[in-house]
């Protein structure tokens, strides 16, 4: 704003792909915990420490059978050391989506500033209810109790795990609330077409004028030809011109 005060800002979110990550998974067969990230990473590193040190002890006084599946490329030694019966470790998995489509809740105790965690975005577009704390949501219009469980202790987290892994419908209902929230507001789709805006705004429509085609009364094996042609163009050319999709 210094070299421009009149400058306008735009921010788009981050998005998912629901092609990949939201099929139908059988609600019945989902049991367990699950935390999925990169593992090097430290603040992964130290979410899956707490978990397994402080949080898993917690719930498996509730739930004495409930094992933990830590999913994720490169972890460190400190965290092949954690592994036993209740600790399992995926490492360097080529897909994660199989874990959250099996895993009752994903835990998430995190701690500090930081955007959106896509990991979470993921596991409630896998239909994985979400445990996690006030900055694990930030970013992402969801509810305590309503589309993920908030904790701000451990007791917490450890109290909201538990409660899901052993009420069955209050953790469907939850799943199903989150994965509708991601579908409606962090489709990819719904991100270009925020994009889309965003552009128009610098450069305005402008209706242009196709030789051979009447754009408003186009038949639809004429509008798809149109079409082909100009997705085919945008390949190559930067997108100064938004184009009317005409209906059938």
């Amino acid at each position: 704003r210094t070299l421009n005060p009149n400058v306008q800002y735009r921010l788009l979110t981050n998005g998912v792909d629901l092609d990949t990550l939201a099929q139908y998974a059988d609600n019945s067969i989902r049991r367990d915990l699950v935390f999925a990230g990169k593992l090097d990473v430290w603040a992964n590193t130290m979410m899956v420490q707490k978990i397994v040190h402080e949080i898993l002890p917690l719930i498996r006084e509730r739930v004495p059978d409930v094992r933990l599946h830590v999913v994720g490329g490169y972890p460190p030694r400190s965290i092949k050391k954690l592994q036993s019966e209740s600790v399992i470790l995926h490492a360097n998995v080529p897909d994660v989506r199989a874990y959250l489509r099996e895993a009752a809740v994903f835990i998430h105790p995190h701690n500090g500033a930081s955007g959106i965690q896509n990991k979470v975005l993921e596991a409630m577009s896998s239909g994985c209810a979400v445990v996690t704390t006030p900055t694990g949501i930030h970013g992402i219009p969801a509810w305590h109790q309503r589309e993920v469980m908030i904790g701000n202790s451990t007791d917490e987290l450890a109290r909201h795990a538990a409660a899901l892994l052993t009420d069955h419908v209050m953790r469907d209902t939850i799943a199903e609330r989150a994965q509708q929230l991601v579908n409606e507001q962090f489709a990819w789709e719904t991100i270009y077409s925020q994009l889309d805006k965003c552009i128009d705004e610098i450069y305005p429509p402008t209706r242009i004028q196709t030789p051979g085609y009447d754009v408003d009364n186009i038949s639809e094996k004429e509008y798809k030809g149109l079409a082909g042609q100009i997705r085919h163009s945008a390949l190559s050319l930067e997108k100064k011109t938004s184009y009317k999709r005409i209906s059938k």
